[in-house]
């Protein structure tokens, strides 16, 4: 028979104060969230300010979400690989599929992502990130190898995948005001990236009615023009499989053993949908897999939403390192004068901001502030190695015991930091091409006003 002591009442008093603490404090982001969007439509305005929404998108990202937002940016790339004429281009080029260049081209990917979607728009790294990403796909654009529909279809999923990993597994859905934040932030993408959505989108806006916020129209209309896209368009095809492959290998890096790989890739099929696994070649999950997989991700909802508290501002993800936060400066600045002999083969853009661009420099127009980046997969690329990551790190003794590169064993990671100039592939990496962008990105925020962002 249960005694009830005085020690298992006070015992019994405190566990629900607890609950009752963890369940005020756990909503407390998706409240500030919806006041920042009651905020922006006092301003009688039905556009979201971009500041707002990048603000909330970097919170659920970095804090409130961090583990299967971050997945969900990933597998958002992974399932562009299941549309075939984006796989069979990635596949030509060998730098998705190459175990040697792989990591590298990932961590270059996160870089321009993190910097053309979270940086200060109008700042130098968010205009140099731009014009960059711009000129990577400006040839491919231009010969019609890479349609502007899949274009559009990147940008989806970007959007899209995020959203639904996070009201499919984590502890809470997302609110209206988050939403319109995530549609806000990639309506303005596809501006920057000149994808003209409209004549794809028309006939979803139309479908139904208006919310009064157009980012919660875009993001709407957007991910029902993405269901229907793929409906028409996502199939198996080997290229597909090959670029699955050398995805989930770089993914599972850290994963020891041929037999561990294998269960925890058929685990990964459970959070796939039917038409993304199909697509990939993948057999349906075995019953015992799905089972245990999902088990183990509704205790791990239950218990964030219940019992966990949630994550502190100051514990919140910092991917990047600005060495000298001073010296970036505004891409809209007036242009002043110089005397530098190589004035000519600028922009005639230059920024008022510390520093000037490059003497001698093969690309680039302006000097671009020196950035590190704090976490990693795979390979520490541009990651500086101290006392901690290189040899108290629970995650560095990981990496070690599996044969993985850790900070500072090897020099090519370039651990100085990275030049948003030097990133990705060799396509469009000229002084021209960089010029030719970055003015198509100024032009393109003059008229939409990010100069006063």
């Amino acid at each position: 028979m249960l005694v009830i002591t005085p020690s298992i009442t006070i015992a019994g008093f405190i566990f629900l104060f607890y609950i009752l603490w963890v369940r005020q404090f756990r909503y407390h982001r998706a409240r500030k969230h919806a006041q920042l969007l009651a905020q922006s439509q006092a301003l009688d305005t039905q556009e979201m300010p971009l500041p707002i929404a990048q603000e909330i998108y970097d919170s659920l990202m970095h804090a409130e979400f961090p583990f299967w937002f971050w997945k969900g940016i990933e597998l958002a790339l992974f399932r562009t690989y299941a549309i075939p004429t984006i796989s069979s281009l990635l596949a030509k080029t060998s730098r998705l599929v190459s175990p040697e260049i792989l990591p590298r081209r990932y961590v270059e990917t996160e870089v321009l992502f993190l910097e053309f979607a979270l940086r200060k728009w109008g700042t130098v790294p968010w205009l140099q990130a731009t014009a960059r990403t711009r000129a990577i796909h400006a040839g491919y654009r231009k010969s019609g190898a890479v349609r502007e529909e899949d274009m559009l279809f990147t940008l989806a999923a970007l959007a899209t995948q995020p959203v639904t990993l996070v009201e499919q597994l984590e502890w809470r859905r997302l609110n209206e005001a988050e939403l319109c934040a995530v549609g806000t932030l990639y309506r303005a993408m596809a501006d920057a990236f000149d994808i003209d959505y409209s004549v794809y989108l028309a006939p979803y806006v139309d479908k139904k009615p208006s919310t009064g916020l157009l980012g919660l129209d875009f993001y709407y209309a957007l991910h029902d023009w993405q269901m229907a896209y793929e409906a028409r368009v996502m199939t198996y095809t080997p290229q597909n499989r090959v670029l699955c492959d050398a995805a989930i290998g770089l993914l599972l890096w850290g994963v020891p053993g041929a037999s561990v790989k294998q269960f925890v890739t058929t685990a990964l099929t459970t959070v796939m949908d039917d038409s993304l696994r199909e697509a990939m070649g993948f057999p349906p999950t075995p019953v015992w897999i799905a089972k245990i997989t999902t088990s183990l991700l509704d205790a791990r909802r239950w218990f964030l939403r219940y019992l966990c508290p949630p994550r502190p501002d100051a514990l919140k993800i910092q991917r990047w390192k600005d060495l000298d936060p001073s010296s970036i400066g505004c891409a809209f600045a007036p242009a002043t004068a110089t005397t530098n002999k190589e004035s000519d083969t600028g922009s005639g853009l230059e920024s008022n901001f510390q520093g000037e661009r490059p003497k001698n420099s093969r690309v680039g127009i302006y000097k671009t502030p020196t950035t590190r980046m704090v976490s990693y997969v795979a390979a520490p690329y541009f990651v500086k190695p101290t006392i901690w990551n290189r040899w108290f790190s629970l995650g560095t003794w990981w990496w070690w015991a599996v044969g993985r590169p850790i900070p500072g064993a090897e020099e090519i990671h370039e651990p100085e930091g990275y030049s948003i100039l030097a990133l990705g592939p060799p396509l469009g990496r000229t002084t021209a091409a960089q010029k030719r962008e970055e003015e198509a990105v100024l032009a393109v925020g003059l008229s939409k006003g990010w100069q006063h962002l």
